[in-house]
């Protein structure tokens, strides 16, 4: 059987003729704002489509960063157990890393805006669900639901930003994007402060969770009046009865058995053996217990390594696999997604990290612990704003000087945290916050400008859902040793007030500040790979996606 053809993307990229199907769409009167599709007088608003995709985004990511807060309350509201607690992180890390890929790669199939409404959905219910457990176990499961949930409207943002936009309108869509991410993990423990602080211990945390049905509903309801979604399904289709032909004619060719129906090829096989790498790398970074859980690291790199293997003798073979390889051979693509990855390695856990600090170690409210990053919040969307324009042409460049500003940012918020201990304000953290905010919203635009620039259309959702579960992984794995090492170090200590106990106060700050190099030491690799990126030859892209 024949490998597949590539032919010209809307844009000048390469892609396979028969691998996804994808809405053909073009912009009105040439005005980028609007996109018309064939068989369809409706006009579509891009301005309208970001602001679903990404209301979306920003409830997944506040389900990771309000939880932090919320779990010290967990014990006494609903008697969970120290793991059930666990699990409450757990059990989201792990359903929404396993969801992603294979639901890009459905989502690509079957069209992107359909699987954002059903995962957007089940998300809103689940999130109710968690709201009203009644048990540990209960929430448990009701976060696992709501990580699946998740997993599968998450990849689809990327797919449809890479899908009707193009050009610097890509460009400021992927800001935006940055924007979302790095305001939502810095606000997300200022917000479930405020909860507590105005609700009490016992509503509070369930009001973190029971929010998203009112704004999830309201995103389903913008994304059935404002996503092509119902020309998607009939695309699909039509790609299918497209996929039926060419089979029979290869059949015919071949003197083999004519097909009767059209095959989705979604690579099961493939499917099955990503999903156990990524439960065998993630479970013993999330989970507690025996040491021997760390055997399930070579095993699953050695299911990895079997995957790779499958993936390139499917595609061989003239089939469709969940991932195509041959995106990582993108320069742009692979070295931005690393980077990145790299990065959620020590920034993710820095937040979490403080607000253990400022209220285990010196009594602060979850309140003060959350806005004491709102400061770098703000720097952080202004950033990813203003940098838009530059990332498509000097992307690189600005990746490299956000995460050195970054890396200023974790260390200045180390020092102050020792001033803080000794009698010092506490808004003196914001200071580093503020700083590693400035460069984490330039970061977080460049980064994924730059990670989607030369991808095709037909792969933005699966690219996405790929790019996703690496910061899920490593972010796992950089929360479990980070953290980790704070509580080795500053296990077994009472809390005490800045300036009365030096003794204390210095132990508390020594776990800190062991964390956050630790964070430093991640932030320097990321920064390495990106110097790297930056003198990395440039491929030559077509005038058309110059544009």
């Amino acid at each position: 059987m024949a490998k597949n053809t590539e032919v010209p993307g809307e844009n000048g990229e390469l892609f396979d003729e028969n691998s996804s199907p994808q809405v053909p769409h073009e912009t009105n009167d040439g005005d980028p704002r609007i996109v018309t599709v064939p068989g369809s007088s409706k006009k579509y608003r891009t301005s309208l489509i970001l602001v679903v995709v990404l209301m979306g985004l920003a409830l997944t990511l506040l389900q990771v960063s309000t939880v932090n807060v919320a779990l010290a309350v967990l014990p006494d509201s609903i008697g969970a157990s120290a793991q059930e607690v666990q699990w409450v992180i757990s059990g989201y890390a792990l359903a929404i890393g396993l969801s992603m890929v294979p639901m890009g790669r459905l989502g690509d199939l079957f069209g992107r805006s359909l699987l954002f409404v059903l995962g957007l959905a089940l998300f809103s219910v689940s999130s109710f669900l968690c709201a009203i457990s009644t048990s540990g176990s209960m929430l448990d499961w009701m976060r696992i639901l709501q990580g699946f949930a998740a997993g599968i409207y998450s990849p689809q943002t990327a797919g449809i930003i890479q899908q009707y936009f193009s050009g610097q309108a890509r460009a400021l869509a992927y800001a935006l994007m940055g924007l979302v991410v790095s305001v939502t993990v810095a606000l997300g423990p200022m917000l479930a402060g405020i909860l507590i602080a105005i609700f009490g211990r016992e509503n509070g945390w369930r009001l973190s969770f029971s929010l998203n049905l009112p704004l999830g509903l309201i995103g389903v309801i913008c994304a059935l009046l404002w996503l092509p979604f119902k020309r998607e399904r009939i695309f699909a289709r039509r790609a299918r009865i497209e996929a039926l032909e060419a089979d029979i004619a290869r059949a015919v060719k071949a003197g083999k058995k004519v097909p009767k129906r059209p095959r989705v090829d979604l690579d099961p096989l493939g499917m099955i053996l990503l999903g156990a790498a990524v439960i065998g790398i993630m479970l013993p970074f999330v989970t507690t217990g025996s040491l021997w859980r760390f055997v399930l690291i070579p095993a699953s790199l050695t299911v990895f390594v079997l995957w790779v293997w499958w993936e390139r003798a499917y595609e061989a073979r003239g089939r469709y696999p969940m991932v195509s390889l041959r995106l990582f051979k993108i320069p742009s693509y692979s070295f931005a997604s690393a980077i990145g990855a790299i990065q959620f390695l020590g920034v993710p856990s820095v937040y979490a990290i403080n607000a253990m600090f400022l209220q285990n170690g010196f009594g602060q409210t979850a309140l003060i612990a959350g806005l004491s990053g709102m400061p770098g919040a703000i720097l952080s969307g202004v950033t990813s704003i203003a940098v838009a324009r530059q990332t498509i042409k000097h992307g690189r460049v600005i990746q490299a000087w956000s995460l050195a500003i970054m890396l200023v940012g974790v260390v200045l918020t180390a020092v102050m945290a020792v001033l803080f201990t000794h009698g010092g304000s506490v808004w003196l953290i914001s200071i580093g916050l503020a700083v590693l905010g400035l460069g984490s919203g330039s970061m977080g635009s460049a980064n994924q400008t730059q990670a989607m620039l030369e991808v095709p259309p037909s792969r933005g959702s699966i690219a996405g859902g790929i790019q996703q579960t690496g910061q899920r992984i490593f972010t796992a794995i950089g929360s479990a040793v980070l953290t980790g090492v704070f509580f080795g170090a500053t296990a077994g200590l009472e809390a005490t007030v800045p300036g009365a106990n030096l003794t204390l106060a210095k132990a508390w700050s020594h776990g800190y500040v062991l964390s956050f190099a630790g964070s430093a030491g991640f932030l320097a690799i990321a920064l390495v790979a990106a110097v790297v990126f930056v003198f990395f030859p440039r491929q030559p892209r077509p005038v058309a996606a110059r544009k």
